[in-house]
């Protein structure tokens, strides 16, 4: 059970980091290699985030995570 909790915690962290990206890249960048770095964490986002869902894991769930996430 450790491993399947590990993960889990795993692609939570990874799934926040790639819209951490996508956040950032919008912020300060329109054009360029930035935008497919934007486009690629987007993408990753969203794989891993339905990877979460298909784990189990609700939509709301996964944004109280993010949340908290960002008010670190």
């Amino acid at each position: 059970m450790h491993v399947v909790e590990y993960r889990i915690k795993h692609f939570f962290h990874k799934w926040a980091h790639n819209v951490d990206r996508t956040r950032l890249a919008e912020l300060v960048n329109t054009e360029g290699d930035v935008v497919l770095e934007r486009n690629k964490a987007q993408r990753n986002a969203k794989r891993l985030r339905d990877e979460l869902i298909a784990s189990g894991y609700s939509p709301e769930q996964i944004d109280e995570y993010l949340a908290k996430k960002s008010e670190q």
